[in-house]
């Protein structure tokens, strides 16, 4: 290409000198250029080097493109002068200069661009080392395809043809870990693109002895989700980086609770803030068979009375649950008594049953006393009260006494009635069939000797008139038989 325009020249030039001189010998010109272009002569297009007369307008072009990387640019007059059309008044040359193409190629794409430069000339190129595309996102340089310093972000190339240049960069997002609670996480920084990030925060955090903060989770928490693996390691999680990612650690405070009664711990361990805590202590703890134990509510924890203990933990709990201890009294009498049960230590017992309660038409029952865990046993009227500092046993102890006058009128009326039996139905020689007290081997009845009373089979005193009763303190009751005799 090259070769053919400096022989255009040349033949250009030679038959500018056969043209120099005009047949009528008028005065002319030549105006040539140091590259074949077309000029207006006068409006007319002619071919550099081209005759012209004296006073003419020459006008040439500004640039001129051989092909699309490769151009000639107008850069002055032979002597001086820049202005593209000029009034002929001297020979003249038009100076023009080979320029080529140079693309620079970039990603990202803002940092692209192209120029025209002269042929033969350096082209310095000064690019950024980090480029910010927007918020999270970056590029990094990483080299230039080639060049005079190819690994340093600035760079010259030598232009003697048209080039292509690429800068290259890679891209990173940034990775924010952050966490709740304010706890000191790991893992916050800049990843390429792809990369595989790793975050760790403290699987505990203990605030003083009786606070912590448990990690429950990673989780995706900006505006271009993120999916967080979690790890086997306590604490560790794992993100593919595919944007600018914010990760946080959330945590979950914690607080001991410590709950404890007579037969030890209730509950300890760790609960979580806000979280209801529900149990039951014991409403009795049973120590003996007339010693227990009574719930009598929740030391440490306010306004909790019942042994079903429901509590929303805000804070550490150290908590008991009080019990009161309790003995069972026993109250024994034939004929019914009020106070037996089971009473809180050291408080007051009143035991009552009746003073004379009623037995049949001819025999009086009468309160003897107390005997059992009743100390001297002093009683009022059958009220008996008793301090409850151990378990008691009371046994009423009653006198039956018989009731001379029922039993006199009783008398009376039987004389009067067999008297008048014996009147009226007396035969002499007629045998008769009445019933005779004999022992005749049959049951035997344990009876007091006091007073005459059946007693229970396992009775050691007899309830009616109070006396100890042994194996010598017993009788039997004669089986009735039926006898056949003459009255």
């Amino acid at each position: 290409m090259d070769r053919a325009w400096l022989a255009l020249a040349v033949f250009s030039a030679v038959m500018a000198i056969y043209a120099f001189i005009p047949a009528s010998g008028e005065r002319t010109y030549l105006v040539s250029s140091n590259f074949p272009v077309k000029a207006l002569v006068n409006g007319v297009e002619k071919v550099l080097p081209a005759s012209v007369g004296y006073g003419d307008k020459v006008c040439v072009p500004e640039t001129v493109y051989l092909d699309e990387g490769t151009r000639i640019v107008f850069r002055g007059w032979a002597g001086g002068g820049r202005d593209l059309c000029v009034t002929v008044t001297d020979n003249l040359t038009a100076t023009y200069a080979r320029e080529y193409l140079v693309h620079v190629y970039a990603q990202p794409p803002a940092l692209r661009r192209s120029e025209w430069v002269e042929e033969g000339s350096f082209l310095k190129l000064d690019y950024p080392s980090i480029y910010n595309e927007s918020d999270g996102v970056r590029w990094v340089f990483q080299a230039w395809s080639f060049g005079e310093t190819p690994f340093q972000p600035s760079n010259r190339i030598y232009v003697a043809k048209p080039l292509r240049l690429e800068a290259q960069y890679v891209k990173e997002y940034r990775l924010l870990a952050i966490s709740s609670h304010n706890v000191k996480v790991n893992g916050s920084g800049w990843y390429r693109e792809g990369a595989l990030a790793v975050v760790a925060g403290p699987k505990e955090v203990y605030i003083g002895n009786q606070t912590r903060l448990t990690l429950v989770e990673w989780m995706s928490a900006g505006s271009t989700p993120a999916i967080v693996m979690p790890q086997s390691s306590p604490g560790v999680a794992v993100l593919e980086v595919r944007g600018p990612h914010i990760v946080l650690a959330k945590y979950r405070a914690e607080h001991y609770v410590s709950l404890k009664g007579p037969q030890g711990v209730i509950y300890a361990g760790w609960v979580g803030e806000g979280d209801e805590l529900r149990l039951t202590a014991p409403e009795h703890i049973q120590l003996g068979q007339d010693v227990r134990l009574r719930f009598a509510g929740w030391s440490g924890v306010e306004g909790l009375r019942s042994p079903e203990l429901s509590l929303r933990v805000s804070g550490p709990v150290q908590a008991e649950a009080l019990y009161v201890k309790q003995y069972l009294l026993s109250v024994s009498s034939p004929v019914g008594a009020g106070g037996a049960g089971w009473y809180d230590e050291g408080s007051k017992a009143v035991v009552t049953v009746p003073e004379n309660p009623p037995a049949n038409i001819f025999v009086k029952r009468r309160l003897s006393g107390f005997t059992g865990d009743c100390g001297e046993c002093v009683h009022s009227k059958g009220v008996l009260t008793l301090n409850m500092d151990m378990p008691r046993a009371v046994v009423a102890v009653y006198i039956s006494e018989p009731d001379f006058v029922n039993l006199g009128i009783l008398a009376g009326v039987v004389v009067a009635g067999g008297a008048a039996y014996i009147a009226g139905h007396w035969r002499p020689g007629v045998k008769k069939t009445v019933v005779k007290d004999e022992d005749g081997g049959g049951l035997k009845n344990p009876v007091c000797k006091t007073c005459g009373s059946t007693v229970p089979a396992d009775a050691v005193v007899c309830p009616y008139c109070g006396t100890s009763i042994g194996s010598n303190g017993l009788q039997n009751h004669p089986t009735r038989r039926r006898l056949t005799v003459e009255v």
